[in-house]
């Protein structure tokens, strides 16, 4: 199995919700969109205080 680190499986998401969304979002929330989701899945809760201190940057 590859390891990978934050930044690769961020860049990977970032690129497919591009691909998906087709150029209609802005690279800046595509970021957004995907470090959240990135932390959402390392807290698996949605409380907004944890969200927040999974963010890496």
């Amino acid at each position: 199995m590859k390891k990978t680190n934050i930044i690769t499986k961020n860049s990977e998401l970032t690129r497919v919700l591009n691909t998906h969304l087709q150029g209609k979002i802005n690279l800046a929330r595509l970021k957004l969109i995907s470090h959240f989701v990135i932390a959402l899945c390392k807290v698996q809760t949605v409380t907004f205080e944890k969200l927040a201190n999974a963010f890496d940057t």
